[in-house]
C-alpha cells in the first residue's frame, strides 16, 4: 500500500469514527469511490480500531469494580421526541458516560427555540449530581460575553434528573464561513484572535471549554462570533469545567491535546493547544495530530507537529487533500504559495500553542491573541525564537515602497559615485595645469 495514502485514509478514519458503528461503511464506501486502494486501507484501519476495541476495553470493564452507587441509581438513555421539561429532544449529540448531551427545541407552544441539553444519565438519588449541576449553571451564568453561549433554561426531568440548556443559535462552523466568504490568511486570523478573547474570558471565570473544535466555533447569520458547548464537558471532580480531570469525555482527536487524549488531568492549556489545532487547520487545511505509519491512532511518543508551512508543502508535492470538513476551501489547495505566506510568523506563532508541553505553549488565550494581533500589525512576536526579531508578512504595497527605495538609494549611491569621480578628474587636470605654466 502506497505511504501517500496515510493522510488522507487517516482523515477518513477519523470522520467514520465520529459516526454510528452502522453508518461506517457507508460512510467509507462513499468517499472513497473510485479509489480501491485507499478504501482497502480505510477499512483495514478501521478493523483494526475494532479489534483494538475488542482485545483492550471488554477485558479491563470485566475486571475492574464496580462502584457502590447509593440509591436506586440506574442509567436512562433519551428517547427521540421525548420532552424534558419544556423542551422536545431531537438527538442525541454524545456524552461522557454520566451525562448525555442533546439537540433539543423548545416544545412549549413558544416562539421557536433550539438548545443544548445536558443532562444526568442516572435516574434516582445520585450522589451530588443536583449540587454539580447547579454549580455548573451558577458558573456559566457568569460567562457575560456576546461570543459565548449561556444557559437559558434548568430544571429537574419528571423522571428526577437534573438538566439544564445552553442556547444554540443558528449558524455555520467557522471553516466552512471562511470558505465561503472566500476570506483570506489576514481575515481569518483576525476573526480567531476575537476566538482566543473570548476562550481567554471564559478561563478568567474558571472554566475550560474541554472540546474545542471548528463544529463549536460558530458565524451566525449576522457575522456574529459564537463559542458553543462551554459547560457540556467535565464537572465530574467538584469543579464545573475548571481545571482538573479530563474525565470520560472523547474530544475531537484532530484537534484534542495529548495530555487530553491520555486521560491527564487538564489545565487551560489544554484549550491553548486545541485553539492552535484550529487554526493550524484553518490555514492549512491539515491537523497537527499525527498518526503512526502503521496508521493506529498514538497518544504516546507522538511526534512534535510540524510547521504549517511544511505541511502545506508536502501536501502540495505529493498531492494529499484537505481535512474532509475543509476541501471545498479554495485558500486551502495545497500550494507554494500559501506554504509561503505561512512560512515565518504564522509557523512560530501556530507551533507555540500546539507545543507538546504545555509547559511551552502560550501562557494565556489572550497571550496567544496578542501574538496574532502583532503579526496582523507586522510587529515583532513573542513566538519568535531567541534572537530572532520576527514580524508579520510585508503586505504587497510594502514590497513596492521597499523596491522603489532601494532603487532611490542606488541611484543616490551612483550619483555620489559619479561626482567623486568627476571631482577627481578635475583635481588631476587644474594640477596638470599648474605644472604646465610652472617656469623651467
Amino acid at each position: 500500500m502506497t505511504r501517500h495514502l496515510h493522510e488522507p485514509a487517516n482523515a477518513l478514519l477519523y470522520r467514520a469514527l465520529d459516526l454510528a458503528p452502522e453508518e461506517r461503511q457507508r460512510f467509507i464506501a462513499g468517499a472513497c469511490e473510485g479509489e480501491p486502494e485507499l478504501l482497502e486501507l480505510v477499512r483495514s484501519l478501521l478493523a483494526r480500531i475494532d479489534v483494538l476495541d475488542e482485545f483492550i476495553e471488554a477485558p479491563l470493564e470485566a475486571l475492574l469494580p464496580v462502584p457502590a452507587q447509593p440509591g436506586p441509581a440506574t442509567v436512562i438513555a433519551a428517547r427521540l421526541d421525548e420532552m424534558v421539561g419544556d423542551w422536545r429532544v431531537l438527538r442525541d449529540l454524545g456524552g461522557d458516560g454520566i451525562d448525555a448531551m442533546l439537540l433539543a427545541e423548545r416544545g412549549d407552544g413558544a416562539a421557536h427555540q433550539a438548545g443544548t441539553l445536558k443532562i444526568a444519565l442516572a435516574g434516582g438519588q445520585y450522589g451530588d449530581t443536583l449540587a454539580r449541576f447547579q454549580r455548573a449553571r451558577q458558573r456559566l451564568s457568569n460567562l457575560d460575553h456576546p461570543a459565548i453561549a449561556r444557559p437559558i433554561d434548568a430544571g429537574i426531568s419528571t423522571d428526577g434528573r437534573p438538566f439544564f440548556v445552553m442556547e444554540r443559535n443558528a449558524g455555520v462552523p467557522i471553516g466552512q464561513h471562511c470558505a465561503k466568504a472566500a476570506q483570506g490568511l489576514d481575515g481569518r486570523i483576525a476573526l480567531f484572535a476575537q476566538v482566543c478573547r473570548a476562550v481567554h474570558y471564559a478561563h478568567q471565570h474558571l472554566v475550560i471549554h474541554c472540546d474545542l473544535a471548528p463544529a463549536n466555533i460558530v458565524i451566525e447569520s449576522d457575522g456574529a462570533l459564537k463559542l458553543l458547548g462551554f459547560g457540556l464537558v467535565g464537572d465530574h471532580g467538584g469543579g464545573s469545567n475548571g481545571p482538573g480531570e479530563a474525565g470520560a469525555w472523547q474530544p475531537a482527536p484532530l484537534f484534542a491535546s495529548p495530555e487530553q487524549l491520555a486521560g491527564q488531568s487538564l489545565s487551560t492549556s489544554a484549550d491553548i493547544y486545541a485553539l492552535g489545532a484550529v487554526l493550524y487547520a484553518l490555514v492549512s487545511g491539515r491537523s497537527p495530530n499525527a498518526v503512526e505509519a502503521t496508521g493506529i491512532i498514538s497518544t504516546r511518543a507522538r511526534p512534535a507537529p510540524i510547521k504549517p508551512s511544511e505541511a502545506v508543502s508536502q501536501a502540495f508535492e505529493r498531492h494529499y487533500p484537505a481535512l474532509p470538513e475543509l476541501a471545498a476551501d479554495d485558500l486551502l489547495r495545497p500550494s507554494l504559495d500559501l506554504a509561503r505566506q505561512l512560512r515565518g510568523g504564522l509557523d512560530d506563532i501556530i507551533l507555540k500553542a500546539v507545543d507538546l508541553d504545555p509547559a511551552r505553549r502560550y501562557a494565556s488565550a489572550d497571550a496567544l491573541a496578542g501574538d496574532l494581533e502583532r503579526f496582523l500589525a507586522r510587529a515583532p512576536l513573542a513566538a519568535a525564537a531567541p534572537g530572532v526579531d520576527r514580524v508579520g508578512p510585508l503586505p504587497r504595497r510594502c514590497f513596492v515602497a521597499t523596491a522603489m527605495a532601494a532603487l532611490a538609494a542606488g541611484s543616490l549611491v551612483a550619483v555620489t559615485v559619479a561626482a567623486l569621480w568627476h571631482a577627481r578628474e578635475a583635481d588631476q587636470a587644474r594640477a596638470a595645469a599648474e605644472q604646465r605654466a610652472a617656469p623651467a
